[in-house]
């Protein structure tokens, strides 16, 4: 998924593509221009995603405004360059022009709704889309956010006219309530224990091909194995170990595309000492032995976008 919206047909085959590789179950609704023309807000879509345990999107600007939720599991945003890690019932936000990256995460799968509109006309831009960098990026716990964005995603899948209009109501509910969390969010100091997580987790994304094991980690970063267990259960319902699994596994995918290397190879260059024990974990991953995979990008019966 490059971005919600596309203007082509190129893009769409291209959006169609990528759903189909970091999804496994996902359902779409677009909105001609005019259907809410009778207020400031105009819906251009939204829909829900079921994502793959590798899903991951990386925009450097988006084309319109956005507000995302989390159904069930987990993942990690990073937005105009502030990273948060969220839950279920959490809920984020993005304007135009803005860099957004979104990782799925955890060991359960990722579900998450969104919509996706834009301002009738420059005014009301100039009124509404101020309100909306307001908003608080991250807000966690929305027990009510859930039902609004099924009404949301239900109306927008319509046909019903009125339905479609509806759901411009609905949308700035969404946007007001949310509104209302910006002074509370704003004021949480950031834990002790977060600020560990976080120097832990970067530390593993930037070294993780030359890391063993989590006893370095811990070492390095001066906290015991257990600690950094309970923190990432805590903070990224996962494990360090699957951190350090998934960097270590897709950056060899990324390495066996090159027709040089051999699969021992890149199994030493991301960091393990066992062929027989990388060929097992990118199988388990993957659902593909390395060197089943390495020979279809040669034979080119595999998709290797």
């Amino acid at each position: 998924m490059s971005d919600h919206v596309t203007s082509t047909s190129t893009d769409k085959k291209e959006k169609v593509k990528l759903h189909q590789e970091q999804t496994t179950y996902s359902e779409y609704y677009n909105v001609e221009k005019g259907d809410t023309s009778m207020e400031d807000l105009v819906l251009i879509g939204g829909g829900v995603e079921h994502c793959k345990g590798d899903y991951f999107v990386h925009r450097e600007h988006f084309i319109c405004y956005a507000v995302e939720y989390v159904a069930s599991g987990s993942c990690r945003i990073k937005i105009d360059g502030e990273e948060h890690t969220i839950g279920p019932g959490s809920a984020f936000c993005y304007g135009p022009d803005v860099a957004c990256e979104i990782e799925a995460i955890g060991d359960e799968p990722l579900i998450k709704y969104f919509v996706n509109f834009n301002w009738a006309d420059t005014e009301s831009e100039v009124d509404h889309g101020e309100t909306f960098s307001r908003l608080p990026v991250v807000v966690k716990n929305l027990r009510w956010a859930g039902d609004t964005f099924l009404q949301i995603h239900e109306c927008g899948s319509s046909n019903v006219p009125q339905l479609q209009l509806l759901n411009v109501y609905l949308i700035n509910y969404l946007i007001g309530r949310l509104a209302c969390y910006r002074k509370a969010t704003d004021q949480q100091p950031v834990s002790h224990s977060y600020s560990v997580y976080r120097r832990c987790r970067s530390f593993i994304e930037s070294r993780f091909l030359e890391i063993h094991s989590i006893a370095e980690v811990a070492e390095a970063c001066n906290v015991s194995n257990s600690y950094i267990s309970r923190l990432f259960k805590m903070y990224a319902n996962s494990s360090p170990c699957s951190l350090l699994m998934r960097l270590k596994l897709n950056r060899a995918r990324e390495l066996l595309k090159d027709e040089e290397l051999l699969v021992k190879q890149v199994s030493s260059m991301v960091g393990f000492t066992d062929p027989f024990y990388f060929s097992n974990r990118f199988k388990r991953h993957f659902g593909v032995s390395p060197q089943i995979y390495k020979m279809s990008l040669e034979t080119g019966s595999f998709d290797a976008a």
